[in-house]
């Protein structure tokens, strides 16, 4: 087939590409076979379709690849950290995370999983069941998230935000620490979560946090 193509491409000529492509057995034993003709365009109206529909095609293949293998989105990290909560995966959430979060602030799955046990994961499930974009800015994106716990009805006074940053080197990254914090608030109340996640942090190593809306790092007194 690939000869085929090739000859009728290079050949100089251009000749309807035939190619028969076989198939099962028919009733009657015979091999049957389909004829398929690829013809090439002759008149300027033809090839001004021909070029206008490659182009369609060349650039829907391209979207369809920067969607699967480009860098995610706001919107992709999100739901991507979302679906990590739900399903207990504190390796998915340090993978969401920038590898300079996790190096300063010694973040691993153990401490991360260590902390959500004992605020958003100390539940028998959890669940998001509302979300809306609270703050957005070109190199910055806040998600409210509303969740039902067995023991705690949805409220977006009671949200979790996910913090979402833009860096140049690593694209669109979710900040691990803050986003954290902010459950630690879910769970506890404002001042008390916030108090909570400090003695939670110290207790199992991470010395700080990331400020989203400034992009610095905070770190406790020893």
């Amino acid at each position: 087939m690939i000869r085929t193509i090739w000859r009728a491409l290079f050949s100089g000529k251009r000749k309807p590409i035939v190619m028969r492509i076989p198939h099962e057995l028919s009733d009657s034993g015979k091999r049957t076979r389909t004829t398929l003709y690829i013809r090439f365009p002759k008149t300027k109206k033809e090839w001004v379709r021909f070029t206008f529909l490659t182009a369609i095609i060349l650039l829907l293949l391209d979207w369809i690849g920067y969607q699967l293998f480009g860098p995610l989105s706001p919107n992709g990290v999100k739901n991507l950290a979302i679906s990590a909560l739900e399903r207990r995966d504190a390796n998915e959430l340090c993978r969401l995370a920038d590898p300079k979060e996790i190096s300063m602030l010694h973040l691993t799955p153990d401490k991360v999983t260590a902390l959500l046990n004992n605020t958003l994961w100390s539940e028998q499930w959890a669940k998001m069941v509302k979300e809306r974009r609270d703050h957005t800015t070109h190199d910055m994106a806040v998600f409210e998230t509303e969740w039902r716990t067995p023991t705690k009805k949805p409220n977006w006074k009671d949200g979790i935000g996910i913090f979402i940053i833009e860096s140049r080197q690593r694209g669109w990254y979710l900040v691990l620490s803050d986003t954290l914090c902010g459950i630690c608030e879910w769970r506890y109340g404002l001042i008390p979560g916030s108090q909570k996640y400090v003695e939670l942090a110290k207790k199992n190593g991470i010395p700080g946090l990331e400020d989203a809306y400034h992009g610095t790092y905070a770190f406790f007194q020893k």
